[in-house]
């Protein structure tokens, strides 16, 4: 009897951990606002950071952000004060991780912890703001500017996808490119960016080779047509290769190790193939064919998606049956795309959507969203799943590596990360970026080593990481940039002219050009990455010998100017020369000569008066009054700058007077205070005299 009850309890004990099975003791409360979790990521400590419409979570007042520990309870050291906020409904959309502990969010809100912050922010480890993280004026445009999805890049760069028209005042339209810092990174240029009837990113994913995959909802980008999924280039411009043609919304985007490319979303159709909510695309964008679930999603949507080590992926959103088979809101698909009816959810979510799905280490999966129950149990918001041995955990199964990050120099150099895991617990390893490769251990079972690579690093300071039985392990590589101009020194005439200058350096390594004098001008080449030319011009030398400099990936390259042939201080004037009319003008004369070289300017006729720039020194001007001329014409000069300065004056011509009264009749007596009244045109000259 004894060992018929043990051996129950032993069944009930299996059945309620196999893959799918809800996992009730991860059982957090999440309540006040809308109730949503929109966006989960799981540290590489196994903490979970949760983003949505909330602003309580077990009791505790949490608006919008919080962290859980491993077991759903409230991780209490990570406090982001009075959390997200500013807008008639805040919502946090989207969460991404850093490499060093810090936190991306992004979604639709003002303010966090309320000091201003539009759309996007950063956190502390601790839950604090980053205040060294600051976007500005953040995404702004349209009616509800907003942030929908992030990714990390290496490198520390962020990928901002979402609702707007504008960050920080430049103009992107619903995709970006932040610096570690939070500025517009300038060199990520997507041109006109994302357009169509009602233009939307939904997701962003970064591949290994740095390219960006961006889904959502359009019909164009930059101008050229793509539906709904497209690639950029590292530089943001459009992957002309990458055109999958893709039916309806892109929800999902999930960048696979190999290459590939998982989607979801509410498209029935690729390239004009059916395809029922999700699909897997090639490297170049064409169809997988051998990943076909079937026929596929019911109606409904994916709007998660999730990748295991074995290759299988869970998926979340609003359907009812996967492959034909009931299965509500939440599934999971074998590598080649049909469902894996070994991940039973049971009568699944109800309530409410999955919004957003997480893996954790052990294999389980988290569910985020706006249901209330999984399987008949109350869940609100927030539940997890068993996901069975092949999921990588749950079923007894769980993992850890050591060490979970390295730090290594720019040279070229290998290693090996340590598995620990349970007898017959299947694992794989793989890299997500190119220049760290797995040398042995790509796949295993139980505990185990994996061997990896570094390659040299030429560029800047980078940042990748290895997945490893489902665990993040993360390489710092030093930078390897170092730079060279040639040549160093010019000699230019006094003429003037144009020269170039040669920069050398890696692959990746930014520069730029700057001109430390006045008469040197940066015609081309104001910044490079890699190996680049600068470009300037000279102005003509009106004085002195002289020396400037250009300041060129930090070094020095000098410009020596010979003197100008009138000797150590030239001049020059213009105009020379200028004819004015008889009623009179003003006017400038401009001294063109070296820095510091003195000069005066003096009149040698009365009738012309110096008003301003009696004297100066370098460049300048003179300005002059000419008095109205009652006579024949005249001319008269000026002395500036020891060059004559000529103004020819037009004569008083056309003059003709009236006088009145022309008699007037006096007594014998005589008179006094009679008044005779001369009317004549301005400039015109007349004198009385008696006879």
């Amino acid at each position: 009897m004894l060992c018929l009850l043990t051996s129950l309890v032993a069944v009930q004990a299996a059945s309620a951990q196999s893959p799918g099975a809800l996992d009730t003791a991860f059982a957090p409360s999440i309540s006040g606002g809308d109730g949503t979790v929109y966006a989960l990521a799981v540290q590489s400590d196994g903490r979970i950071v949760i983003g949505g419409g909330f602003s309580n979570v077990n009791g505790v007042g949490r608006s919008r952000i919080a962290r859980l520990n491993a077991d759903g309870s409230l991780d209490a050291s990570f406090n982001p004060g009075s959390g997200v906020g500013g807008d008639l409904f805040p919502v946090v959309l989207a969460v991404a991780l850093q490499s060093d502990g810090k936190i991306l969010i992004g979604g639709d809100f003002s303010t966090v912890n309320g000091i201003g912050r539009n759309g996007i922010a950063r956190l502390n480890a601790d839950g604090s703001l980053d205040e060294g993280f600051n976007p500005g004026t953040g995404v702004g445009g349209g009616i509800f500017p907003a942030v929908n999805s992030l990714a990390v890049q290496s490198d520390g760069r962020i990928i901002v996808g979402g609702d707007f028209t504008n960050v920080n005042g430049v103009g992107r339209n619903n995709i970006a490119r932040l610096n570690a810092n939070g500025s517009v990174d300038t060199s990520f240029d997507p041109g006109t960016g994302v357009g169509g009837a009602a233009p939307s990113v939904q997701a962003v994913a970064v591949q290994a080779d740095g390219r960006v995959l961006v889904g959502g909802q359009f019909s164009s980008v930059s101008g050229v047509e793509r539906n709904n999924l497209a690639r950029l280039n590292s530089n943001g411009s459009l992957d002309s290769s990458f055109n999958p043609n893709v039916g309806d919304t892109v929800q999902a985007i999930l960048a696979q190790p190999d290459g590939r490319t998982l989607i979801a979303g509410f498209f029935t159709s690729v390239g004009g193939v059916g395809r029922s909510r999700v699909a897997r695309l090639n490297a170049d964008g064409s169809l997988d064919a051998s990943f076909a679930a079937g026929s596929g999603v019911g109606e409904g949507v994916v709007l998660s998606l999730a990748l295991q080590p074995d290759g299988k992926a869970v998926i979340g959103g609003d359907f009812t049956n996967v492959g034909g088979s009931g299965r509500r809101r939440i599934a999971r698909l074998n590598a080649n795309g049909s469902l894996d009816t070994g991940f039973d959810p049971g009568s699944g979510a109800d309530g409410g959507f999955v919004r957003q799905l997480a893996l954790q280490a052990n294999g389980r999966v988290l569910l985020g969203g706006d249901f209330t129950a999984v399987n008949g149990v109350a869940r609100a918001a927030l539940a997890r799943l068993f996901g069975g041995d092949s999921g990588g955990g749950g079923g007894g199964c769980s993992f850890a590596i050591a060490p979970t990050a390295t730090t290594v120099a720019a040279g070229s150099v290998t290693g090996t990360i340590a598995v620990t895991a349970g007898a017959g617990c299947a694992w794989t390893a793989t890299s997500n970026v190119e220049w760290v490769a797995i040398t042995s251990g790509a796949t295993g079972s139980g505990n185990g080593t994996v061997g990896y690579a570094v390659a040299a690093n030429a560029g800047a300071l980078r940042v990748g990481t290895l997945t490893v039985a489902g665990q993040t392990f993360t390489v710092n590589q030093a930078g390897g940039c170092t730079y060279g101009i040639e040549p160093q020194m010019a000699n230019v005439p006094a003429t003037g002219g144009d020269g170039s200058v040669a920069v050398t350096t890696n692959a990746g390594c930014a520069w730029a050009a700057t001109s430390n004098a006045q008469w040197i001008i940066i015609a081309s080449g104001a910044s490079g990455s890699g190996s680049g030319n600068v470009g300037y011009t000279v102005a003509p030398n009106p004085g002195a010998a002289r020396a400037g400099t250009l300041t060129i990936a930090n070094r020095t390259f000098t410009v020596n100017q010979a003197a100008s042939s009138g000797g150590a201080c030239a001049y020059s004037i213009a105009p020379t020369v200028v004819n004015v009319p008889a009623t009179g003008a003003s006017g400038n004369v401009n001294v063109i000569t070296g820095a510091g070289c003195p000069w005066t300017a003096t009149s040698n006729a009365p009738w012309v008066a110096i008003t301003g720039g009696t004297s100066g020194s370098g460049s300048g001007a003179a300005v002059y009054a000419v008095a109205a001329n009652a006579g024949d014409a005249r001319s008269g000069t000026l002395t500036i700058a020891g060059q004559s300065f000529v103004i020819n004056q037009a004569a008083a011509v056309g003059c003709s007077f009236n006088v009145a009264p022309l008699t007037a009749n006096v007594s014998g007596d005589g008179a006094s205070g009679a008044t005779l009244t001369v009317t004549t045109s301005p400039g015109c000259g007349w004198e009385a005299t008696v006879r």
